[in-house]
């Protein structure tokens, strides 16, 4: 019964290591698409909008057998339960306010639209009526302003709560990452405070423009540190893979050293082992894409190489996934094997 248990345990491991990369991946796909749409139109707020329930969805997580993996070893830091639960309440409060203040940026927007219209056809009259409608459309001009960086701070702060509560990230990496979602957000404050103190139409304009660039910036900067958490995502189910390769390698020398190997095992354990260092390879060069789209300018004229970069990294994370995915089946063989000669892959610790 023991070592039926432990090939169940196998089996789900490896069963929610396909379905966590398979999130991951489709999550990757949508933040390459989202990339070029933001690219492609320069929609500024419009395309952090966009973004929808894709943002939403989270960075896929493995639950861990403990008895075949012990999680603390394979994680680059270790999380509390009390802050992990900190940083899911803090993505579900700021996803709240991100659709809040969604739909404040349009009703706000519907109403600008309105006030201009009337302004048109106001032409040269100057009634009690036109005039308000004009004074109007600054006030209402700065609330869309005050909306559009609201927008954007929430998406910033989801994505500050799943960093929080990545495990697969070192302090180091989810330091750096936060402080530059803390400096966005700050100068996105700062943009509303100065929307607030606007008195005349140019400054407004100014205003508009410059919270426009930095929801563009902030919009790639946040695929590129998403992709990064899916990166680090994966580089945790990867590792967890080693682990089991290790212990498989294990079982076929301690099998051939008593003379009671079992035939193919060899084959299969080395079969093994060969897909999950390509996998290994694939993540290793999606996460040097990364940390090259990382490091490059988000200015205009470089946001497409960033958005080409993110892409070629999904693609590594794809390839990776379809070789976890064969390796899975070549497990299922050797877990039959071991059953049927009443043998199984040891659990517990031990990983090199």
């Amino acid at each position: 019964m023991k070592k039926q248990h432990s090939m169940i345990l196998v089996f789900a491991i490896f069963g929610l290591m396909a379905m966590s990369f398979a999130a991951a991946e489709q999550q990757s796909t949508n933040l390459a698409r989202q990339g070029a749409a933001a690219v492609a139109s320069n929609a500024g707020v419009n395309a952090v909008q966009a973004a929808g329930s894709d943002d939403d969805a989270p960075v896929p997580t493995l639950i861990a057998a403990p008895n075949l993996v012990t999680a603390n070893k394979l994680n680059k830091r270790q999380i509390s339960a009390e802050k992990l639960n900190e940083a899911k309440a803090k993505f579900e409060g700021a996803k709240s306010r991100y659709q809040v203040a969604k739909a404040n940026h349009q009703e706000n927007k519907g109403e600008f639209d309105q006030l201009r219209l009337k302004i048109k056809e106001c032409a040269e009259e100057n009634t009690e009526e036109c005039e308000q409608a004009k004074s109007d459309i600054l006030e209402k001009s700065k609330e869309i302003i005050k909306y559009s960086a609201d927008v954007g701070i929430e998406h910033l702060n989801k994505v500050k709560a799943r960093i929080n509560e990545a495990k697969g990230l070192t302090e180091e990496e989810a330091a750096e990452m936060i402080a530059d979602i803390d400096e966005r957000i700050a100068n996105l404050e700062a943009k509303k405070e100065a929307a607030d103190a606007a008195e005349t139409k140019e400054e407004i304009k100014g205003l508009r423009d410059q919270v426009k660039s930095a929801i563009a910036k902030l919009k790639i900067k946040a695929q590129v540190q998403q992709q990064n958490l899916v990166r680090a995502k994966t580089g945790e189910i990867v590792a967890r893979a080693k682990s089991l390769e290790t212990r498989m390698k294990r079982v076929a020398e301690r099998l051939k050293a008593a003379g009671t190997g079992i035939e193919g095992l060899d084959e299969n354990t080395a079969e093994f082992t060969a897909k999950i260092e390509n996998a290994k390879v694939a993540y290793e060069s999606a996460k040097e894409m990364i940390n090259e789209a990382r490091a490059m300018s988000l200015d205009e004229s470089e946001q497409a190489d960033v958005v080409a970069k993110i892409k070629e990294s999904n693609e590594k994370l794809k390839e990776a996934n379809g070789l976890l995915k064969e390796a899975n089946e070549i497990l299922v063989s050797v877990m039959k094997k071991l059953v049927a000669n009443n043998e199984t892959i040891p659990e517990g610790g031990d990983e090199e």
